[in-house]
């Protein structure tokens, strides 16, 4: 048995950017700060995570949060490789939101948001 499932709960880092696919999908990004804690007790430097969210959870995303709200995710970790402006190739991680927790919204509280992808 393997499990792939990520769960975090942070704050974001910078607005919400929503975009359609060419397909018409909406689909949402999310840079979401997290810290880890030392051994005596104080925050570490903030972890920073690419969070993509789809459809219907897309657009609340865009629509209630902004820059410094606080979400609990709940989803998978990928990885995505893409060639880069100079030609080299690269990889970054993502995690694919299948639910996202609206903690602390800074524009309006809205209940949690469930994908509807299965875990």
């Amino acid at each position: 048995m393997s499990i792939n499932h990520i769960m975090l709960v942070g704050r974001l880092g910078a607005a919400p950017e929503l975009r359609t696919t060419a397909s018409g999908k909406p689909v949402c990004n999310l840079r979401v700060a997290t810290s880890r804690w030392k051994a005596d007790g104080n925050n570490s430097d903030a972890d920073w995570h690419q969070v993509v969210a789809w459809n219907k959870t897309a657009e609340q995303c865009h629509q209630y949060l902004d820059k410094g709200s606080q979400v609990a995710i709940e989803g998978r970790l990928t990885y995505r490789d893409w060639k880069a402006h100079d030609g080299s190739n690269r990889t970054s991680s993502e995690i694919i939101a299948h639910r996202v927790v609206f903690v602390g919204a800074k524009k309006r509280r809205t209940p949690e948001l469930d994908a509807g992808v299965p875990f």
